[in-house]
């Protein structure tokens, strides 16, 4: 297992913030996932020329800022390799409000459809469950997130997080760029 993690959310979306860049954290990661599961290669770098698209309008990106965007791509694919187990959504702690934690699972998730549309995978060919759950995925991406704080709607959130967590895993092994030693083994069964 990886022991890759994320970097802290509110110094990346400060990054973003000082750099005056339109996306926040979550989408940034959202995109990056998106490229990933749409079969992106771990080294690749095109993923730069997709943010500056999507947060610049074709601008370069400050150095501090594709620094920090460089690890946060290596670090999602090693947890994507890693499986299920090891890949996390980039949102903000439990103590938000969570109101604004499903506003960012929602910019997360439009980043994230956006940049698998632009990989142009085939997703007619792909495995019925992983289209039934790119439907689910376009549904939960128009949710109302005015979300009252009491424990049947924080439930309800954790549930959707997780479910597109494992729709994002899910995704990268139908159609993520990773070489099958690359993918972690199944464990044998005696």
């Amino acid at each position: 297992m990886s022991d890759a993690s994320l970097p802290n959310y509110d110094d990346f979306d400060f990054l973003l913030q000082t750099h005056k860049l339109t996306c926040s954290a979550s989408e940034v990661h959202g995109i990056l996932c998106g490229v990933i599961c749409g079969g992106m290669s771990e080294h690749s770098r095109e993923w730069l020329s997709v943010i500056r698209d999507f947060c610049l309008d074709g601008a370069l990106l400050p150095d501090e800022v594709a620094a920090a965007m460089t690890d946060l791509y290596k670090t999602s694919f090693s947890q994507f390799k890693d499986g299920q187990i090891s890949f996390q959504l980039f949102l903000p702690e439990d103590d938000v409000a969570l109101s604004e934690r499903a506003e960012t699972l929602i910019e997360w998730l439009n980043g994230f459809l956006s940049a698998v549309g632009i990989q142009k995978i085939k997703l007619q060919d792909a495995d019925s469950e992983i289209r039934e759950a790119f439907q689910d995925l376009v549904s939960i991406s128009s949710m109302d997130t005015q979300l009252e704080e009491n424990e049947e709607n924080f439930q309800s959130f954790e549930e959707i997080v997780e479910y597109i967590r494992i729709t994002s895993v899910l995704c990268f092994g139908e159609f993520g760029n990773a070489l099958p030693e690359d993918l972690p083994k199944k464990p044998t069964l005696h």
